[in-house]
């Protein structure tokens, strides 16, 4: 074992290391990363925006079908429509949401 510069951030790693600690950079080749048993790990680098907005969405979508139910069980078709609009467009957000973090996946 021997200490090697990361090609990336020039932090001293194990070159037995699959990444570097600091910064994640890959530096094993797969035949190395085979022979230590550590597989290399892809990390998603979602922001944490676009993770605030889903659970924007998952309160909008849950909460106006709770809404939904519990006014249309009392008989309040106004609250009821709101509520259910409310809720499709929290699942519409969601799709939305979810396509843009895979538009702008790392």
């Amino acid at each position: 074992m021997a200490l090697i510069p990361c090609p990336e951030c020039g932090r001293e790693i194990s070159n037995l290391a699959p990444s570097c600690p600091q910064c994640g950079t890959p530096v094993a080749s797969k035949k190395e990363t085979q022979e230590i048993r550590v597989p290399l790990q892809t990390i998603q680098g979602t922001s944490k925006k676009l993770k605030g907005q889903i659970l924007i969405c998952a309160g909008m979508f849950w909460g106006g079908l709770f809404m939904m139910f519990g006014a249309s069980s009392y008989g309040d078709t106004g609250m009821a429509t709101f509520a259910g609009i409310v809720a499709f467009f929290g699942f519409v957000f969601y799709l939305s949401t979810k396509a843009r973090i895979w538009w702008h996946h790392d």
